[in-house]
């Protein structure tokens, strides 16, 4: 790596974690991150009571109390909440077509 690349990486990754060293891009990502070592999580389900220490995952967590399935197989019709989950499953019917052929 040249210099200026180096002093890039730097530049990018310029919040560091005192505890465990590990490095972020941007502060909000290492405030998230500490929550971890300090065992918070700030976030907490109004339905269940569960908590989370980052606001995305409470929100992909909701999903589950509205049923709000947004992803869809073209394929087959069914529905998931997560867009992982569609893709995951979406090799089942390469797994099958592939047993058929």
């Amino acid at each position: 790596m040249n210099p200026q690349e180096m002093t890039k990486e730097r530049k990018t990754l310029s919040y560091r974690c005192d505890i465990c060293k590990k490095t972020y891009c941007n502060k909000r990502n290492l405030t998230v991150h500490k929550f971890i070592h300090a065992g918070g999580k700030p976030y907490h389900c109004d339905v269940c009571g569960k908590s989370f220490s980052d606001k995305s995952h409470l929100t992909k967590h909701n999903y589950i109390h509205t049923r709000a399935k947004r992803y869809h197989c073209d394929i087959c019709g069914k529905s998931f909440f997560q867009k992982v989950h569609l893709t995951s499953h979406k090799y089942s019917h390469t797994e099958y077509e592939m047993l058929v052929v």
